[in-house]
C-alpha cells in the first residue's frame, strides 16, 4: 500500500498536498476502502459523486480531473458486478453523458442500467430524491467533487466562488453517515467533498487509531494550502485518499483492490486515452489552464497514463501468470461442454447470478464470441489450448475490448514459446503441466522481474 501511495502522492506541481499527508492514516484508509469495495456483493449499488465545474468562463464549465478516475472505478466495480450511479451537476451533464455513451459503446459488456447518470440543479437536493437515492446505495464515493466550505459556499483552489453551478450533493454523504453506509473521499486540495477535520469536532476520535476519515486535513488545508481558510470543505467521510491529482487517487483505489484480489486488473491506459478524447470533444477543459485539451491539472495526459502504468505493474505478482490454481482463479468449463447442449448454457446462466468469474477452456474465437454475444454468458477468462498467429491477430483485440483475460496453455516441449508468452502484455497466465518447464519459466520471471524489484526498480 505504501508503494501505491508513493506513486500518487509526490505533490507534482508543488500545490502543497504533501502537507495534507499522514502515512499511517493514508495506508489504513487505502486498504480499508479497497477492502470495503471488494466486500460488496454482486448487484450492489455504488454512487460516485464527481464533476467540478470550475472553468467558469466556459460552457460547460467542467474540468477534466476526476473523469478518468471515475471510469477507472467504474471498470473495477463492473468487474465486481456492481451497479454504478454517477451523480453530478446539470452543468456537467453533457460531458458525463458523452463519456458514458462512449463507455457503453466500446468497453462495457454489461447491461445499460449498470451505469446510470443522475444530474441535479444548483442548490439543495429535493428531500424525496435524497431519501430515494440514500435507500438504494450500498457505498458512496466522491472523487474531485466540490465540498461546501464553512460559509456554505463552494470554491475552486483559487477561492473563486462557483456556488451558482453546484448541486448540494454533500447531503448524500451526510445522510449515508446517518444510516451507516460507508463513504470514501478522493481529493487533491482540501476543497473537495469529504475533506473535513472531523477530529476537531469530535476530539474523542483522535484516540481511535483505526479511524480512517479525514482527521486533520481541514486544519492542514487552512494552515498550508493557499486560500485554505476560505476553501476548506466541511463534510466528513469514512475514508480518504489524498493524491497529487484526484484521478490518480481513483487509480490508487483500483490498484489496491487488484493487489488484494490478484484476479482483478486495472483499466488499460489506452482505454482512458480514448475516454480523454471523448471528454475533450464534449468540451471538458483543464481545470488549471482552462484549455480545451486532455491535460489534467496543468499536466499532459501522458503523465497520468504513466502513473496508471506504474500502478498496473508495481505490485503485480508475476508468478500468478504461471499458475491457474490460485485461490482467486475463475471456475473453468470446457467450451465443448457448453456448445453441445443448450441445457448446459442455461445452467451456467443460473450459476452466474451468484458468481461472475467463469473461464472457458478451449474452443475457437468464433465459439467464444457466440457464447458471449448470442448466449449472453459473461466470460472472464478464455484458456487458449490451440492457437495460431492468424487467430491471435483477431482474437486478442476482441478479448481486450470485452475485458476477457487470456490464459495460454503450452506443451512440455514448448518452453521457448512459454518464455515468449510471458513477455506478451496480452497474456494473463501461462499454463504448464510439466514441473521442469514450470521451474524454467519461474526462473525466467525471477531474472526479469524479481531482481529489479529487489534493487528498487519497477
Amino acid at each position: 500500500m505504501q508503494r501505491i501511495l508513493a506513486i500518487v502522492q509526490d505533490d507534482v506541481g508543488g500545490r502543497g498536498i504533501r502537507h495534507l499527508l499522514n502515512p499511517h492514516r493514508d495506508v489504513v484508509a487505502l486498504e480499508a476502502a479497497a477492502t470495503g469495495l471488494l466486500h460488496l456483493p454482486s448487484g450492489s449499488h455504488v454512487a460516485i459523486l464527481t464533476g467540478f465545474p470550475c472553468v467558469q468562463h466556459a460552457t460547460p464549465p467542467t474540468e477534466t480531473d476526476g473523469i478518468a478516475g471515475t471510469f477507472a472505478l467504474v471498470h473495477m466495480l463492473h468487474t465486481r458486478g456492481c451497479v454504478v450511479h454517477i451523480l453530478t451537476d446539470d452543468v456537467n451533464a453533457s460531458v458525463f453523458q458523452a463519456c458514458i455513451d462512449h463507455w457503453r459503446n466500446n468497453y462495457s459488456c454489461q447491461a445499460d442500467n449498470n451505469l446510470q447518470l443522475h444530474t441535479f440543479p444548483p442548490g439543495p437536493v429535493a428531500p424525496p430524491q435524497l431519501e430515494a437515492m440514500a435507500a438504494l446505495m450500498q457505498y458512496w464515493i466522491a472523487i474531485e467533487r466540490p465540498g461546501a466550505a464553512a460559509d456554505g459556499r463552494y470554491y475552486t483552489m483559487r477561492a473563486v466562488d462557483i456556488s451558482r453551478d453546484v448541486a448540494h450533493l454533500d447531503a448524500f454523504f451526510d445522510r449515508a453517515q446517518q444510516i451507516g453506509v460507508r463513504t470514501l473521499a478522493i481529493g487533491d486540495g482540501g476543497n473537495e467533498l469529504g475533506t473535513f477535520d472531523i477530529c476537531t469536532y469530535w476530539p474523542r476520535l483522535r484516540s481511535i487509531s483505526i479511524f480512517t476519515g479525514l482527521g486533520g486535513v481541514a486544519t492542514l488545508t487552512n494552515q498550508h494550502i493557499p486560500h485554505g481558510n476560505v476553501i476548506a470543505a466541511v463534510t466528513p467521510s469514512d475514508h480518504l485518499v489524498v493524491a497529487s491529482i484526484s484521478d490518480w487517487g481513483g487509480y490508487a483505489i483500483c490498484a489496491a483492490m487488484a493487489y488484494i484480489d490478484p484476479s482483478l486488473s486495472l483499466v488499460l491506459p489506452r482505454t482512458l486515452a480514448e475516454l480523454a478524447a471523448t471528454m475533450v470533444m464534449a468540451c471538458a477543459r483543464d481545470g488549471i489552464l482552462g484549455t480545451l485539451d486532455a491535460c489534467v491539472d496543468g499536466w499532459p495526459l501522458v503523465v497520468s497514463l504513466n502513473r496508471l502504468h506504474q500502478l498496473t505493474y508495481l505490485e503485480r505478482r508475476r508468478d500468478f501468470r504461471l499458475l491457474a490454481c490460485h485461490p482467486h482463479s475463475p471456475t473453468l468449463i470446457s467450451a465443448a461442454l457448453l456448445v453441445e447442449s443448450p441445457d448446459n448454457i442455461d445452467a451456467v446462466r443460473t450459476w452466474q447470478t451468484h458468481h461472475t468469474r467463469l473461464g472457458v477452456v478451449g474452443g475457437s474465437a468464433q465459439v467464444l464470441q457466440q457464447l458471449v454475444a448470442v448466449a449472453g454468458i459473461y466470460v472472464a477468462i478464455h484458456v487458449l489450448v490451440e492457437y495460431n498467429e492468424a487467430m491471435l491477430a483477431s482474437h486478442v483485440p476482441w478479448c481486450q475490448k470485452q475485458r476477457i483475460g487470456l490464459w495460454v496453455a503450452v506443451s512440455s516441449e514448448s518452453t521457448a514459446t512459454g518464455r515468449w508468452l510471458l513477455d506478451q502484455p496480452w497474456v494473463d497466465a501461462v499454463l504448464s503441466h510439466d514441473t521442469t518447464q514450470l521451474h524454467d519459466l519461474m526462473d525466467c520471471i525471477g531474472q526479469a522481474v524479481v531482481k529489479p524489484w529487489s534493487s528498487g526498480g519497477h
